[in-house]
């Protein structure tokens, strides 16, 4: 596979090169760019299966230099110091990120997703980009990968999450149930500029579906599909004032 690196800090694409020639010898690069400008146009004439993109660089960024090109045909592996919003939404597209300093072993790993989703990336990448430009809309979509293949899940369209070890399960309102093997813990960071919330150690809901709330010694929550959830002591604060405002 024919690879392009696309950073504007020259130390990180020289190391990340010289990874690349040592541990990943099927994959050949056959360009270094330094801005999403030299990038575009390097792409563009060279045609490459995979491009190592950095998220944040001056002028055009990452996602800029994705979102201004005609056809997308590669396989993208981003690569970024930065953990924040714009790395959950690549999680939730389904489309690798590599955390600066680059690991060997993450790498390696990142590439052979690469090679598996190379006729589904397309789709990915567009899906990733509208996420990105609504953030906090629940139209956007998340792909969810299962053993059955990859799931696209309206946000607007989940009930709730439920852990299940390391595991979630995604409860829908058509009644389908989804397993996705990212924890719970994952689910609740992406998804805190929704509407959704943490109110128990096994369960993330969508405010957008409580029906009732129930104030006993438990407090319960009956959802508009007639599940209850508790809501746990500890969770109880949380919950309530930002149940309020909503």
């Amino acid at each position: 596979m024919r690879a392009i690196i696309v950073d504007d800090v020259e130390k990180v694409a020289l190391s990340l090169k010289e990874m690349i020639s040592t541990y990943c010898t099927d994959v050949q690069l056959i360009a270094i760019a330094n801005n999403a400008d030299q990038a575009e146009e390097l792409i563009g004439n060279l045609k490459p299966d995979i491009v190592f993109l950095d998220i944040h660089m001056p002028g055009r960024g990452g996602f800029d230099l994705l979102q201004s090109m005609e056809k997308i045909d590669f396989s993208i592996i981003f690569v970024s110091a930065y953990n924040e919003y714009a790395i959950k939404a690549v999680r939730f597209g389904a489309i690798d990120y590599i955390l600066k300093p680059v690991d060997v072993s993450e790498l390696k790993e990142a590439i052979e997703r690469a090679k598996e989703k190379h006729s589904t990336k397309k789709i990915e990448i567009q899906n990733l980009l509208n996420n990105l430009n609504k953030p906090g809309d629940d139209s956007n979509t998340i792909i969810i990968n299962s053993e059955r293949g990859s799931s696209f899940l309206k946000i607007a369209d989940i009930i709730r999450i439920e852990a299940d070890g390391n595991y979630s399960i995604i409860f829908t309102v058509s009644g389908e149930k989804v397993i996705s093997s990212k924890n719970l813990k994952t689910f609740e960071n992406f998804l805190e500029n929704y509407s959704f919330i943490r109110v128990h150690h096994s369960h993330v809901i969508n405010m957008k579906y409580i029906k009732e709330l129930n104030k006993g010694e438990q407090l319960e929550l009956v959802l508009t599909n007639k599940e209850i959830i508790p809501i746990s002591v500890r969770k109880k604060q949380g919950f309530l004032e930002r149940f309020n405002k909503f």
